[in-house]
């Protein structure tokens, strides 16, 4: 159930600004949310109530777009790592079945000496 905010209450303004803010900063990189957070502070407002939800409005929309991009980009990075280790997987059994073709140079000493002892290979 949302709350109803009335004309007199500052959380009324303070959501009116966050979404002003919100589509304001939405094109923004990560860097540029987290510098503009370290320069927001609503206490400078002193007993302005406009300036104070202005303040809290703009932070609140700045938090919540960086909160979006750390999440977007761990799904990223869990993505590549998932990637990753799979091409990993692969590389290790094709260099097992195969060491002829080793990607390191340990697999291949293994396979040159496995020929030359009795023509063993993989």
């Amino acid at each position: 159930m949302a709350y109803n905010y009335g004309t007199n209450d500052p959380a009324y303004y303070v959501q009116q600004f966050k979404q002003n803010y919100l589509d304001m900063y939405k094109d923004k990189q990560l860097s540029e949310l987290k510098q503009l957070f370290s320069i927001i502070n609503p206490d400078s407002a002193g007993n302005d109530i406009v300036k104070k939800a202005t303040l809290v409005g703009e932070q609140s929309a700045v938090v919540e777009l960086m909160l979006k991009l750390q999440d977007t980009n761990r799904k990223i990075w869990d993505a590549e790592m998932d990637s990753y280790h799979k091409a990993i997987a692969k590389r290790i059994e094709e260099n097992a079945i195969n060491m002829k073709y080793a990607s390191s140079p340990n697999g291949q000493l293994v396979a040159s000496i496995l020929e030359e002892g009795e023509d063993l290979t993989a």
